[in-house]
């Protein structure tokens, strides 16, 4: 309610000011209740920000160092196992699952929450390769299905989903599994 009451004072102020600039004491009021209240559309939307930059954020690596800001323990501890298990080799994620991808040039990303309570979010993100120089069939739409969860205090991913990989957690599990009876 904070929020909405926010935004209705933040237009009211703009309006009667005809003002281009967000005041500072109203823009920590919104800043502090979004930051308060983590939505998990917000979370897609910085995680797939790192996909829109031209060139590309080569810097961004969500399956490496910085795992653990966009997923949970738990898949953060199955890469993890699928890193050591391939003993300095590839392992078996050797591509981004954000982007079920291995390069990229600028990708747009269409991001629906399908539904959300307060631990638990599910969505489905449509991405799309919006750089002319790839093919045809890399610009082709891929829809994305998340499970998030609430930890630490923000959104992380515990799952993803797409067509030909029901479940990224799943597939790493099973896939651990048989890499360490070698």
């Amino acid at each position: 309610m904070k929020s909405i009451h926010a935004g209705i004072v933040l237009a009211a102020l703009c309006n009667l000011s005809a003002c281009d600039k967000i005041p500072s004491e109203v823009s920590s009021t919104v800043a502090s209740s979004q930051a308060a209240k983590p939505d998990p559309d917000a979370f897609l939307t910085r995680l797939y920000a790192h996909y829109r930059g031209k060139p590309a954020d080569t810097s961004f690596s969500p399956t490496g160092a910085q795992a653990p800001l966009w997923f949970d323990r738990e898949m953060v501890g199955l890469m993890a196992e699928d890193t050591r298990l391939a003993n300095g080799e590839v392992g078996a994620l050797d591509g981004d699952p954000i982007c079920d991808c291995q390069d990229f040039g600028t990708l747009s990303a269409n991001i629906k929450i399908e539904q959300a309570t307060a631990t638990t979010a599910k969505a489905s993100v449509t991405v799309t390769e919006t750089d002319a120089t790839y093919s045809p069939e890399a610009r082709q739409p891929r829809t994305f299905t998340y499970d998030l969860v609430m930890q630490d205090g923000d959104w992380r991913i515990h799952d993803i989903g797409t067509k030909n990989m029901p479940s990224l957690h799943d597939w790493l599990a099973r896939s651990n599994t048989v890499a360490s009876s070698r």
